[in-house]
């Protein structure tokens, strides 16, 4: 049986004889403080972002930074995590 719940971990194929253009929404799934948090992240040259929520609380955090191409990647993504991280242990402490 499928479910109906779209934070939840699933696998899905594409359906032999379904047209050759389609588009898909991912949703990646995080523990931390012994909460489960939903969301995903995205980059590009220029920018870096995050979105997550706590289906718990309904609460739930946005960010978006702007960057540099001459940026060190491996400092970037650490910066980057350390945003990330207090962000959700923020949502973590919400009641």
């Amino acid at each position: 049986m499928r479910r109906q719940h779209a934070t939840h971990p699933e696998l899905a194929y594409p359906e032999p004889g379904v047209g050759a253009d389609s588009i898909g929404l991912s949703f990646f799934i995080l523990h931390r403080s012994q909460r489960r948090f939903v969301g995903h992240t995205g980059s590009q040259a220029g920018f870096r972002s995050f979105f997550y929520i706590d289906p718990e609380t309904r609460t739930g955090v946005i960010a978006a930074f702007n960057t540099s191409n001459a940026a060190n990647p491996e400092s970037s993504a650490a910066g980057f995590n350390v945003v990330r991280d207090a962000a959700l242990a923020m949502l973590a402490n919400v009641p």
